[in-house]
């Protein structure tokens, strides 16, 4: 069900908005799980294991990202992620940033 996968982030975004961590991380390996090549999960769990400071973790999960996606960096991301909240969007880029993703 092709639905599944928007319903997936919008509960991971729920969760990043709402500042639940745990909640995020575990939703974020659910997703990864159920769409194995969605780079959004990727960058998702990049940046939930990055929040929880398992950086090695983190790292494997950009591998996914540069897997699916080998041109993907902070400045597509910037681009095309649809945080208008400044505080949020930054701290999301610093996690992915932490986490190995090419500028």
């Amino acid at each position: 069900d092709p639905t599944l996968s928007w319903l997936g982030i919008g509960r991971l975004v729920a969760a990043l908005i709402a500042d639940l961590p745990d909640e995020y991380l575990e939703r974020a390996k659910e997703f990864t799980d159920r769409v194995p090549d969605g780079v959004a999960g990727w960058r998702h769990l990049a940046v939930a294991y990055a929040m929880h400071d398992r950086l090695d973790e983190a790292r494997a999960a950009i591998v996914q990202v540069l897997r699916i996606s080998p041109d993907d960096n902070l400045d597509l991301v910037s681009r095309s992620i649809p945080m208008t909240n400044t505080e949020m969007r930054e701290r999301f880029l610093g996690y992915l940033r932490a986490a190995g993703l090419p500028e």
